[in-house]
């Protein structure tokens, strides 16, 4: 566009040179020529004019695009974190331990015989304890995160912002042990309320992580 302005600007001095030098070797231009040549200027300057206004049209349209562009990338940063992921949250329970033995222990005791006829006792083995419910690992702590609970993390410890939160669960992801992540968050957020309840629900998740 620059290169075509140019151009004609070029030729509408070409012109003017030539109308001078015409007037110098005759006194005066022929008047067909003269005219002809006011007409072609005009045409020219018109188009001068007409190819500015294309140019300023054309910068502003690039600006829009852009700003476009910006705005369109926010929201698919933002839709990504809004959007539940299809298969990827499972709910995880933890094995229950079996009530059974349990209900048998809380049977009624039989009526004790009379104390002439108590036979010896004999001891009664004692009863297994139940192992502890077995807390699953997670091999990813984003898929770990519920849809409610990723509003409430961005939400408490956070301030709202989901990319921030993106990039410290990636990072989590990578390291090698809970004491890395200990001082990966200590050095990062050491303004978090370790008492709150996003922060301890956070750390369980953490915790199953390694």
């Amino acid at each position: 566009m620059n290169e075509l302005i140019e151009y004609f600007k070029k030729i509408e001095s070409r012109l003017a040179a030539l109308e001078k030098a015409q007037r110098g070797n005759n006194g005066e231009l022929d008047a067909q020529v003269e005219q002809a040549l006011d007409a072609l200027s005009e045409q020219m300057s018109a188009m001068l004019t007409s190819l500015t206004s294309i140019q300023e049209q054309l910068a502003s349209f690039q600006e829009a695009q852009a700003d476009l562009e910006a705005r369109i990338d926010e929201l698919e940063s933002r839709a990504e974190y809004a959007l539940p992921e299809e298969d990827n949250y499972e709910e995880e329970e933890a094995e229950e331990p079996d009530r059974e033995e349990e209900d048998d222990l809380e049977e009624e005791p039989e009526e004790e015989p009379a104390m002439d006829l108590l036979p010896i006792a004999e001891p009664e083995p004692e009863e297994p304890e139940h192992p502890a419910s077995i807390v699953p690992k997670v091999t990813d702590i984003k898929k770990a995160i519920s849809l409610g609970d990723r509003f409430l993390f961005q939400r408490e410890l956070f301030g709202g912002n989901g990319e921030r939160m993106a990039k410290t669960i990636a990072d989590l992801n990578k390291l090698n042990s809970l004491d890395e992540a200990d001082d990966y968050i200590g050095k990062r957020f050491p303004d978090w309320d370790k008492e709150s309840s996003a922060y301890e629900l956070f750390y369980n998740i953490l915790k199953r992580r390694w």
